[in-house]
């Protein structure tokens, strides 16, 4: 009698804590996609518009020679495909590329390009990773920062050559940042005192 009493409450328990667990289960969200900060930049050498299409159409951007790049915008990681025009609709680049998870990515278009003419369209790319998007890694307080890049060749065999750079303090005429060898696409940062004049010059190796 004593295991008939003990066994039906142990039977009644169970089926109350399997009852109760299934109803208050928790509900996890869906894990959100990774995604990038991405900015694009026109640095071609002879194409003054171009036209970035990125997935078939889902973000358009006009990139005009000589400006600043676009602004950061959210794009989902993973290869994209960047369709690349000129406002005449000729295709410069037509591909994927790859963009990497929580990354502040600068993204900079560059060449030669001549329409119909496989043999002379150097047209590519160059990406340039800045930081990532969950840390802050800005400059601090009167801080410069001046970053150089050599990814806008002239030609095919302009992307052979390499850069001697120097940055110079302007008041007190001494170099504070020496780059021996700026390869091509490449970037080299330097953090310096603000509230000073630079002066920023280079010379081919």
């Amino acid at each position: 009698m004593w295991s008939k009493f003990f066994r039906i409450p142990a039977l009644l328990l169970l089926l109350v804590v399997t009852y109760y667990g299934c109803v208050e289960e928790p509900t996890i969200d869906p894990v959100k996609r990774p995604y990038t900060l991405l900015r694009v930049a026109n640095f071609s050498y002879n194409v003054d518009t171009l036209i970035v299409s990125i997935d078939k159409g889902k973000k358009v951007l006009n990139l005009y020679k000589y400006q600043a790049p676009s602004q950061y915008f959210d794009i989902e990681s993973g290869k994209r495909q960047f369709l690349v025009t000129t406002p005449a609709g000729d295709t410069l680049y037509n591909d994927k590329i790859n963009i990497g998870a929580y990354e502040e990515v600068s993204l900079f278009f560059t060449g030669f390009s001549k329409p119909h003419d496989d043999l002379l369209n150097t047209f590519g790319y160059a990406q340039y990773v800045n930081g990532v998007v969950y840390l802050y890694e800005g400059m601090g307080i009167d801080t410069t920062v001046i970053q150089c890049a050599n990814f806008a060749p002239d030609t095919p065999a302009d992307s052979s050559i390499k850069y001697r750079v120097l940055i110079t303090d302007t008041t007190t005429k001494t170099v504070v940042k020496e780059v021996t060898s700026l390869g091509f696409n490449s970037f080299v940062g330097s953090a310096l005192p603000g509230n000073k004049s630079y002066k920023i010059s280079y010379a081919k190796l």
